[in-house]
C-alpha cells in the first residue's frame, strides 16, 4: 500500500532536511572519497551560520540568496584510508 500524499509532502518539506545529517551524526563520522583518495572523517558537528561567514564570496552568495541554506555540517579529518584493490575496482566500475 503506498504512503499517503501528506507523508511525501512532509518528507519533502522538512523531514529530509532534518534527517540528512542524522546518519553521519549518529555514526560519529563517515568516509569521503576525493580525487581518488579516501579520508575517514569524524567529530561531526551540525551548526547554523545565517551569514555563511566561513565561505568564499561567491559560495556565500549562493548559499544565502539562492539555496537559502543556513545549516552546515562540520567534520574533522581523522586520517587517510589506504586504498585497497577492491575499492579501486569498485570506483572504476561505478
Amino acid at each position: 500500500m503506498p504512503a499517503p500524499r501528506w507523508v511525501a509532502r512532509a518528507n519533502k518539506i522538512g523531514l529530509n532536511r532534518l534527517t540528512k545529517f542524522i546518519a553521519v551524526l549518529e555514526a560519529g563520522g563517515c568516509e569521503l572519497e576525493s580525487r581518488r583518495r579516501h579520508y575517514q572523517l569524524g567529530a561531526p558537528r551540525l551548526y547554523r551560520d545565517e551569514n555563511a561567514s566561513d565561505m568564499p564570496a561567491f559560495i556565500r552568495f549562493m548559499l544565502r540568496r539562492v539555496i537559502k541554506a543556513p545549516e552546515f555540517l562540520s567534520l574533522d579529518v581523522v586520517g587517510e584510508v589506504p586504498a585497497t584493490a577492491s575499492s579501486r575496482s569498485k570506483t572504476a566500475a561505478g
